[in-house]
């Protein structure tokens, strides 16, 4: 469903996978995994800006099964359902088959796990061999063996090879081990870390060989840091960058080398890295107090859910979309369809078509197009046509001719009463604008000169109609300053064929329900905090240690990092069994009182 869901997105979103993607044929076609059959420049540290194991699965699905994202997606899809099998086995070890049952639904209905598993990126998959490690150190509490314990610390080695975000994360599960188990545990858990460093090792070396550095698995890490100080230094005190790019910008200016700013890891990609480390751990030792209110602010941050409320990038990432009521189109391309519907300019502005009283539109005759001047509203919606007939159950595609004198407007295909948006875009206002001479003020709104012509370009809104017979392509402001001007030229619908899975409206409504109710921070945080005080109060220490070891490693270890929320997703897999204790639990109470007031009537 979220596949279906996030479909049209999908390849304007995906820049970062054509670097794996053409690792993936580098290894296949040149040979060398690890090491490149080419030359190797020592100063571009691209190479391993990311852990080789994402590009490895990708080269192995391409030899299987030949290229197409569609496969890759597919696998990352059963791998990512496999970790929702592994959560409940974790939790039938633990406790009741009916809290592991709860436990394993949970992580599947999750709208997160659903939305980050259909992206090209590693996100998701190392989540999968920490389970399995988590997994062995469960079985290994009940009978304790060495091949256990070694087999969980290479899996945690695995998953470093797909993100180098579980670096550390084998002395904490060895600290862990050391808590558990009864007999031997210093022996079990230096087999854990030995296992771990023996795994990652091969990546160690070959940075070592090619770049003459110790780097265990990747660099970045200096940039994180430094982007994490910026996310919480509004005020710009410290002159940190904010985004790749800005690193590569400061990096020119702090070595007076323009050459720096076209790319941040070339050259001298590695000691620019460092260089970004020692300036933020400089910032770190002259405000100590304020760098640790960041980190608690940041570890909040990683144990959201799906909040309303927005905030600032990279904070926003808390919040993806839950499943769709109805099955979008899958029909993305007007090139197939058949032209059912046109208008331009003045036949937009018809009688019926819907104007705020703050709004006001006007017809630019020289080129028959509707400008629309909105008014101070934020995202309120400032134009839409007469109802449009189209056919239920159908897919279509509109194509408006549009452009942006000034601001920032959104182009919506909604339902006739405008309450439900089957399909939305942003546009915003490019750089000819100053050059047309658009007039502003600070602090003022003034509406540039009619005279000006914008460059019209087409926005293209693929949607399915659903159970409905009319439809609305509506005009909205998406900010409120400047004051959007938006200059229509046509609109032209075309019906592109039947919509697919129709019937899974039905299921679709259920997923939606939970996903909508249950996964808030508002409802979630509260059923793990009691979930785990049950445990507490039933003295499950060892069941509370096993399943805090990761979320508190990526609380603690993640928390002076910029981060954004698909990269600490392994935190939720084990805090939705304390989820799941305290549903479970709670019903359990509830049907004893239930019984002791049936007897005691």
């Amino acid at each position: 469903m979220q596949w279906q869901d996030t479909l049209p997105a999908l390849p304007q979103g995906e820049t970062m996978a054509r670097l794996y993607k053409s690792e993936a044929k580098r290894m296949l076609n040149d040979g060398g995994i690890l090491y490149p059959n080419g030359t190797v420049d020592p100063g571009d540290g691209r190479l391993i800006l990311h852990p080789p194991g994402y590009s490895m699965m990708i080269a192995v699905i391409y030899a299987m099964f030949g290229e197409g994202d569609q496969k890759i997606r597919l696998a990352q899809i059963i791998l990512d359902a496999i970790s929702a099998v592994l959560v409940f086995l974790i939790a039938a070890r633990l406790f009741t088959t009916s809290i592991a049952v709860t436990s394993g639904v949970l992580v599947g209905l999750s709208p997160h796990f659903a939305y980050y598993s259909v992206w090209l990126s590693p996100d998701t998959l190392p989540v999968l061999p920490i389970l399995i490690a988590v997994l062995l150190i469960v079985a290994g509490i009940e009978r304790p063996a060495l091949t256990r314990f070694a087999l969980a610390g290479a899996l945690l080695g695995g998953s470093c090879w797909l993100r180098a975000n579980g670096l550390l994360l084998a002395p904490v599960l060895a600290a862990v081990v050391f808590l558990v188990v009864n007999r031997r545990r210093v022996f079990y858990a230096s087999a854990l870390v030995a296992a771990t460093v023996l795994v990652v090792s091969p990546i160690t070396i070959r940075n070592w060989v090619l770049f003459h550095h110790f780097i265990p698995i990747s660099i970045a890490g200096g940039e994180n840091l430094a982007v994490g100080i910026a996310d919480f230094d509004k005020a710009d005190r410290f002159g940190m960058p904010k985004t790749d790019r800005d690193a590569a910008l400061k990096d020119a200016q702090w070595y007076d080398r323009p050459d720096y700013a076209g790319n941040p890891w070339v050259p001298d990609g590695i000691e620019r890295d460092q260089n970004r480390y020692a300036r933020g751990l400089a910032v770190i030792r002259s405000n100590p107090r304020w760098f640790l209110g960041a980190m608690f602010r940041r570890s909040l941050f990683m144990l959201r859910y799906n909040d309303s409320g927005m905030g600032d990038w990279p904070f926003t990432t808390s919040k993806v979309p839950i499943v769709s009521s109805e099955p979008p189109t899958t029909h993305l391309s007007p090139d197939y369809g058949r032209s059912v519907w046109a208008g331009r300019g003045l036949s937009l502005a018809n009688d019926d078509a819907f104007l705020t009283p703050d709004a006001r539109t006007s017809i630019q005759t020289g080129r028959d197009a509707l400008r629309i001047v909105g008014d101070s509203t934020v995202f309120g919606d400032q134009f839409a046509t007469a109802a449009i007939a189209v056919r239920p159950r159908t897919d279509y595609v509109a194509a408006f001719k549009v452009a942006i004198e000034q601001g920032n407007a959104a182009i919506k295909v909604t339902s006739a009463d405008r309450k439900v948006a089957l399909a939305s875009d942003s546009i915003a206002e490019d750089d000819h604008a100053e050059r047309r001479g658009a007039r502003r003020k600070r602090g003022t709104d003034l509406v540039s000169d009619q005279g000006s012509e914008p460059e019209p370009r087409e926005v293209l809104l693929a949607f399915a109609s659903g159970n409905r017979s009319e439809v609305r392509f509506v005009v909205s402001n998406n900010g409120a300053v400047p004051v959007p001007v938006t200059e229509v030229s046509s609109v032209e619908l075309y019906e592109t064929g039947a919509t697919r899975h129709f019937w899974t409206r039905y299921p679709r409504s259920v997923v939606r329900f939970f996903q909508k109710n249950l996964f808030t921070t508002s409802r979630m945080i509260p059923l793990i905090v009691v979930g785990l005080a049950f445990l507490v109060i039933g003295g499950r220490g060892r069941a509370i240690a096993v399943l805090l070891g990761v979320p508190v490693y990526y609380l603690v270890i993640h928390s002076p990092l910029s981060t954004e929320y698909k990269y600490i997703l392994g935190i939720h897999y084990f805090l939705l069994v304390f989820a799941s204790v305290s549903l479970v639990s709670v019903t359990v109470l509830f049907r004893r009182a239930l019984r002791s007031f049936r007897g005691f009537a």
